[in-house]
């Protein structure tokens, strides 16, 4: 079975688990912090200095780190209030930040909420921006309209685990991040302060927001 079959066995099963969820169990959680105020920039220097020592670590010890990044606001400018002369510009520090862990050893997923019939113009835009494709680059695109993102993501958990070990996820919607922090336990969840279209669905544990991708000293 390949990454594609995998997702799209995952999808199916996901959708059953949330056709026969209990109604207790969609009850809202609470919600430990806003999620919008981003860390110094000090300190989100520091954690994002963390996710690429971890990955040149696991790297070194012949394992298969990854990371895993959302596009859309999180890595380019591509959202509800984005400018349309800055649509599909990178985010201040992404591509480097993302080509410094590609060049460490980590395999990147793009998991994106965008549908597979905009495969080519997201290819384009990933190509145009600078950010690493190939062999260890991975494009992930949801295969079905109906399905939404935050369910899409969750599918795609398997398939991304098969690549290797997560260290780290970024993604700008807050569903999303809370998603992430349950199915990846290990791994350093990143939430992008730019935009998010859905509120906060509330939850538990450590998620690092962060303004851009830039070091202190190239702000």
């Amino acid at each position: 079975m390949n990454v594609n079959d995998l997702v799209r066995s995952s999808l199916f099963a996901c959708s059953l688990g949330l056709l026969s969820m209990p109604a207790s169990a969609a009850t809202a959680r609470p919600v430990d912090s806003t999620l919008k105020v981003p860390l110094a920039p000090a300190a989100a220097a520091q954690k994002l200095a963390a996710v690429q020592r971890e990955v040149r670590a696991l790297a070194a010890a012949g394992k298969r780190p990854v990371a895993v990044f959302d596009i859309d606001d999180t890595l380019l400018h591509n959202g509800p209030f984005t400018p349309k002369a800055l649509a599909n510009t990178p985010e201040p520090g992404a591509v480097p930040f993302v080509r410094a862990l590609s060049a460490a050893g980590a395999t990147i997923v793009y998991l994106t909420g965008r549908n597979t019939s905009e495969l080519a113009k997201t290819t384009a835009a990933l190509k145009d921006a600078g950010l690493p494709l190939g062999a260890d680059a991975h494009l992930m695109l949801n295969p079905d309209r109906k399905v939404k993102t935050v369910d899409w993501k969750r599918s795609a958990t398997p398939a991304i685990l098969k690549l290797g070990k997560p260290v780290a996820v970024f993604d700008n919607e807050l569903a999303n991040v809370r998603m992430f922090r349950e199915a990846y336990p290990t791994s350093a969840v990143f939430r992008l302060a730019t935009s998010s279209v859905k509120p906060d669905p509330g939850g538990n544990g450590p998620i690092f927001v962060i303004k851009d991708f830039l070091e202190p000293a190239t702000r």
